[in-house]
C-alpha cells in the first residue's frame, strides 16, 4: 500500500515532534503522549531476550494507526539471536553480544531514541517491572520451554525433508538442537532475572 503526500507529510511532522519530546518524561506533554511506551518495551525485552545482534537498528519495524500512537513492531528477525550460527549472540551471560552487535542501553549516540528513552528513571524502571511481570507469565521458564517443545513437535515431521536440502545438521540432532536452545533460552531468563532483581 502506498501512503499519500499528505500521510506523508503528516507521518514525518509526527516524529519530528516525538523526538522533540524524547527528553521530557512528562506523561501530559513528553513522549508518551507520541509513542506506545508499553510496545516500545516489550519490543526492547523481547530482543535483549534473544541476545539479537541486529535489534533496534536493522530489522525494525513501526506501526501507527489513524489516531493511535507510534508503536514498535511486528517484531521480526531473530535469525542472528539466541546462539546461532552468528557468533555474537553465543554467551547468555552478558547484555550486548560481541563485536557490532546492538547495545541495549547504550548512550553513545548510536540509537538515539533508545538512548534518550533510557534517561528517563521511570522508564528504566518500567521495563524491570514489565520483565517481572512476563517471567510470571508468558515468559516464564517453563512457558518458554513449553512454547519451544510447541514448535519443535509442529516442525518434527517436516524436519527430515529440510535437512535433505539444507545440511546444516543431521537431522538425528534435531532434538539435541532443541534442547540446546531451551538451555540458552532458560540460562538467559535467569541470568536476567539475577540483574534485573526487584
Amino acid at each position: 500500500t502506498h501512503i499519500t503526500a499528505r500521510q506523508e507529510d503528516y507521518i514525518e511532522e509526527y516524529i519530528i515532534e516525538m523526538e522533540a519530546q524524547l527528553g521530557n518524561p512528562d506523561p501530559a506533554t513528553g513522549y508518551a503522549r507520541y509513542i506506545d511506551v508499553e510496545r516500545f518495551i516489550d519490543h526492547h525485552l523481547l530482543n535483549v531476550l534473544a541476545l539479537n545482534a541486529d535489534a533496534l537498528r536493522l530489522s525494525t519495524y513501526m506501526s501507527k494507526s489513524r489516531g493511535g500512537k507510534l508503536a514498535m513492531g511486528p517484531i521480526w528477525d531473530f535469525d542472528r539471536s539466541m546462539e546461532s550460527t552468528d557468533g555474537r549472540d553465543d554467551n547468555w551471560a552478558r547484555w550486548y553480544g560481541t563485536g557490532d552487535s546492538s547495545k541495549y542501553f547504550n548512550h553513545d549516540g548510536r540509537y538515539p531514541w533508545w538512548n534518550r528513552l533510557w534517561q528517563d528513571l521511570d522508564a528504566r524502571q518500567r521495563v524491570r517491572d514489565r520483565w517481572h511481570m512476563f517471567r510470571q507469565g508468558p515468559l516464564s521458564p517453563s512457558a518458554i520451554s513449553n512454547r519451544i517443545d510447541g514448535f519443535a513437535n509442529e516442525l518434527r515431521e517436516a524436519a527430515p525433508r529440510n535437512f535433505q536440502k539444507w545440511t546444516l545438521i543431521n537431522p538425528s540432532q534435531y532434538q539435541n538442537e532443541v534442547n540446546i536452545l531451551k538451555n540458552w533460552m532458560a540460562s538467559r531468563g535467569n541470568w536476567i532475572d539475577t540483574h534485573w532483581i526487584e
